[in-house]
Parts: structure tokens; sequence; C-alpha cells
């Protein structure tokens, strides 16, 4: 969040703000109680209440594939099976493509799911949520739940990495976010 924070103060002028999947929440404490974030984009991304945790948005949903490809390190970090990472999030993109950037993907603290959400710029600020249907991440049963709380919703028919696989369109919704 301070790296979000910190780059945002260098910024001149009104931002717009993406925060793609885990990243929403990170976004939502690093905006929030600003006055120079002139939209929110949640990219298929957590949109909570202030206090709200990740898993508390999931419990009662079915399980994303995400769940299957998730492992656990010998130092106690959560990982993405290879083998399921593209299934999880990138179903749309080209095999090339998936596999740069699956060799991407690094280990998280699995404890990152029970940080409670630090702020809610999106009850003041413009924001708009991009619910991917064919996500393998975050389900878009759970999408559509946080998607109420935004001004615009846009729907897009493709996996949890809409900036890869359907690029035009992702570039679009942001680009119409900054105008």
């Amino acid at each position: 969040m301070a790296a979000v924070r910190a780059a945002l103060d260098v910024i001149e002028g009104s931002k717009v703000v993406v925060g793609h999947s885990y990243g929403g929440l990170v976004m939502s404490g690093a905006t929030d109680g600003r006055d120079d974030v002139g939209h929110l984009v949640y990219l298929c991304a957590f949109l909570l209440d202030k206090d709200e945790r990740v898993l508390d948005s999931l419990m009662d949903l079915e399980p994303p594939p995400l769940f299957d490809a998730l492992r656990t390190s010998d130092d106690g970090r959560s990982y993405i099976d290879p083998a399921g990472a593209a299934a999880a999030f990138y179903a749309e993109c080209p095999e090339p493509l998936a596999e740069a950037a699956i060799a991407t993907l690094r280990p998280m603290d699995p404890n990152s799911t029970m940080h409670p959400c630090l702020g809610d710029p999106w009850r003041r600020i413009p924001t708009t949520y991009v619910v991917c249907e064919r996500d393998g991440a975050i389900n878009a049963e759970a999408q559509r739940r946080m998607e109420r709380r935004a001004g615009t919703v846009v729907s897009l028919d493709t996996d949890h990495s809409p900036f890869l696989s359907r690029i035009a369109e992702t570039a679009s919704i942001i680009a119409g976010a900054a105008s």
C-alpha cells in the first residue's frame, strides 16, 4: 500500500487508479482519503467495505479453479501450481503468453486474505467495476456482488487477466474512466 501511495504522491493532477484481483484491496487502502484520485477501476478485483476481508466475500460460493491450484511451500507461503495456473488466470490467452505470465507468478503470504480492507474510497470516488465472466480466480458471482458498489459496471467475456486476453477492451475501459 505504501508503494501505491508513494507513486500517487509523485504523479501530478487527477489520477485514475486501477486495481486487479487482490490489488483492489490494496488500491482501496491506498486511495482512501485522497483528493487527487478522479476514478477507480476495479478489474475483476476485490471491492470491499472497510474492515471486510477477502475470504468474507467468498465464503459461501463455489470455489473457483484457483483453489485447486493453490499449494503451500515449505516456508508457509502460498503459490499457484503452474499446471493449474492457466485455468485459474489465463484461460483465454494464447499458450505462449500464458506460459510467460505463469513464469512471473510469485508466492504470497497466505494470511493476506485475512487482512481487513483499510478503506472504502469507492463511496466518494467515481468507480468502475469490470466483471470477467470466465474468471478462474474470483468467480463471476463474487464479482457481481462487489459490482453493486460501483457506479459503472462493465462485463467482459474473458478470464482473470483481461489486460492480456482482451487488451483493446481493457484499455478502452480505462481510457473511458480517464475521460
